[in-house]
């Protein structure tokens, strides 16, 4: 499951909004938002590349946010 609160922290740290990765990852707000609530894992892998490159995640910062249960386990 993402860490959507991991998430949103590096969001608002590189000072991106929603609206900023809408634009950026050419997806729709509403799927967006979806995608940005606690249940969700319906990151693809191509969202998550992109994410990587706008708000600067390292590897290790990406397997927090989208695969907690891989990084806990490193």
């Amino acid at each position: 499951m993402v860490n959507i609160n991991k998430l949103k922290a590096k969001m608002v740290k590189n000072g991106e909004s929603v609206d900023d990765l809408v634009v950026k990852l050419s997806i729709s707000r509403p799927t967006m938002y979806r995608r940005l609530k606690a249940d969700s894992d319906s990151f693809t892998v191509r969202d998550i590349n992109q994410l990587m490159n706008v708000l600067n995640l390292t590897v290790d910062e990406m397997l927090e946010i989208f695969y907690p249960l891989i990084a806990a386990n490193k």
